[in-house]
């Protein structure tokens, strides 16, 4: 009788044990889970544009030098295009902020869809200027790229905002300095020639 009564208590203990440590693996996994996904958006936030969806300037200078890294290592070509929207600004007094950061999200995308996914890369410096890092192609292939992206963005946009753009292709002796200055300098070339031809 003695044991049928310690096995009468020990079964119910044991199942309510069992469980108590199910609900605590269960508890703790769920932490672990709950950071994880807490540490992904810290990250997500810190290298992504609010706006556009594209990298941030952060993310920019951390991936150019990785890229010039891995150029003057395996001699890895590629390409830096510096971008401003044309007309920007006179979209933005005649439509308003709101339809402003509409063209701002819409050229975005483009980008998204145009680059190859997790080779070439987009990047918003700030407000309508832009970088992309286009890997393993020449100088003359990244204005193949740049063309395409013109006329996908001009399909997309109801309105005469167009590209200046500003393209280098690594050199041994670049640093990530020097191809952001040289790729900014080439591109404010294009803009003054736009707006000659447009009389602005």
């Amino acid at each position: 009788m003695e044991l049928i009564g310690w096995v009468v208590w020990l079964v119910p203990a044991l199942s309510i044990w069992a469980a108590l440590a199910q609900w605590a693996w269960w508890r703790e996994k769920n932490k672990k889970e709950e950071l994880l996904r807490l540490n992904r958006e810290l990250y997500h936030k810190a290298i992504i544009d609010d706006l556009t969806g594209v990298y941030n300037v952060r993310y920019l200078h951390l991936k150019l030098r990785e890229f010039v890294q891995r150029a003057r290592r395996y001699g890895r070509p590629f390409v830096l295009a510096w971008i401003d929207l044309d007309c920007f600004k006179q979209y933005n007094d005649t439509f308003g902020h709101l339809a402003g950061d509409q063209v701002l999200k819409t050229f975005g995308s483009v980008c998204q869809e145009q680059l190859r996914i997790d080779v070439d890369f987009a990047f918003r410096y700030g407000g309508d200027e832009f970088a992309l890092l286009l890997a393993e192609v020449s100088r003359k292939e990244g204005e193949q790229i740049m063309e395409r992206l013109q006329n996908a963005f001009k399909q997309a946009v109801d309105y005469k905002v167009g590209l200046s753009y500003g393209l280098v292709e690594y050199q041994n002796d670049f640093t990530p300095e020097d191809m952001l200055r040289t790729a900014d300098e080439l591109m404010y070339q294009q803009k003054k020639q736009h707006k000659a031809i447009l009389g602005k």
